[in-house]
């Protein structure tokens, strides 16, 4: 027996969809990585610029190790970035990370596209900055946005007159004030992912991952992600030797 889809069943699928998108998806983000699933990821890792040394493989090779496979990663395109109209920002080699935190106190119920168009603003406008200051930002639930573009350096405050090396840092951040919060399970568990991910894919030891307070004690950021530091670090290592 045939069943004949009608023009009224799309409709009514279509309002179905929406409704439960926009009435219970937005307003607390229970079902966003089920909607998300369907969006294809088009984001990609820029080329190294040619002064950077080759990579390497050294790491995990074997199939199916998470650190082989890239996060969903929501692109500039699709979060709707200002696009720049000449970049005199110097170009990244990869060689560690610096993890922070956007110091304002998380929102899960609003859409990361509009959180990454107000702080690409703001570190233009208020800041003077060229771009986005992160390389990555990941939110409340876990969802993780390209920020800068990876083949730029981003830009960290360091110690004035300090000799610390920043040019090879990849910038992470996490949505949310922590020195008041705690980062969420989602957060965490992206954020891994995104560690043993950039690690195996550029070479990167465990070793190399810090917090903004390691190169300008000054500031509280990353607040209680420093703490768990440590276990980040053994708990990336691990998966990439696994």
């Amino acid at each position: 027996m045939r069943y004949k889809i009608t023009t009224a069943a799309i409709t009514i699928l279509i309002v179905v969809i929406a409704i439960l998108y926009f009435g219970v998806c937005r307003q607390g983000h229970k079902c966003g990585s089920y909607i998300l699933q369907f969006i294809p990821s088009e984001y990609a890792l820029p080329t190294l610029p040619n002064s950077c040394e080759p990579v390497r493989r050294e790491f995990v090779q074997a199939k199916g190790n998470v650190c082989n496979t890239a996060p969903a990663i929501i692109p500039r395109k699709l979060w709707r970035a200002r696009e720049l109209e000449k970049s005199t920002l110097p170009p990244l080699c990869p060689d560690s990370f610096a993890l922070h935190h956007t110091a304002m106190l998380s929102e899960p119920s609003k859409p990361i596209e509009g959180k990454m168009r107000g702080m690409q603003d703001f570190h233009m406008d208020n800041r003077g900055w060229e771009d986005v200051a992160y390389h990555f930002f990941i939110d409340a639930n876990g969802y993780i946005a390209e920020g800068r573009r990876l083949s730029r350096r981003g830009d960290i405050t360091t110690r004035p007159g300090s000799n610390v090396d920043i040019s090879g840092l990849i910038n992470i951040s996490l949505e949310g004030d922590l020195t008041k919060e705690k980062p969420t399970q989602e957060q965490l568990k992206s954020l891994n992912h995104l560690l043993c991910w950039l690690s195996n894919t550029y070479q990167i030891s465990a070793s190399e991952i810090y917090g903004h307070n390691d190169y300008y004690p000054q500031t509280r950021c990353p607040g209680r992600l420093k703490g768990m530091l440590p276990g980040i670090r053994e708990g990336v290592g691990e998966m990439l030797e696994q």
